[in-house]
C-alpha cells in the first residue's frame, strides 16, 4: 500500500473536499478499489476515511462514503 500512499492521500482530500457529491462518490469508489487490492489494510484506511476531518457532521457524512467503499469491496 506504499505505492498507493500518495494517491490515497490525493483521494482522502478529495473526498472532504471535493467540490461536487459526485467527485466525492468517485473518490470514494476509487478508494474501494484501493480496499480491494489492499484488504490486510481496510482497518487502516477506513480509520483514515474517518479522520479526514475532526467536524462530527462531516464524519456522519463519510458514513455513505465508507459504504460506497464496501460496495466496492462486494462485503
Amino acid at each position: 500500500m506504499a505505492q498507493q500512499s500518495s494517491r490515497l492521500h490525493r483521494l482522502l482530500t478529495l473526498l472532504d473536499t471535493g467540490s461536487t457529491q459526485a467527485t466525492r462518490f468517485t473518490a470514494a469508489r476509487q478508494i474501494g478499489d484501493i480496499a480491494k487490492a489492499h484488504p490486510h489494510d481496510l482497518s487502516s484506511l477506513l480509520k483514515m476515511v474517518l479522520l479526514t476531518s475532526t467536524i462530527a457532521f462531516v464524519q456522519l457524512h463519510h458514513a455513505h462514503h465508507i459504504i460506497c467503499i464496501f460496495a466496492a469491496l462486494k462485503v
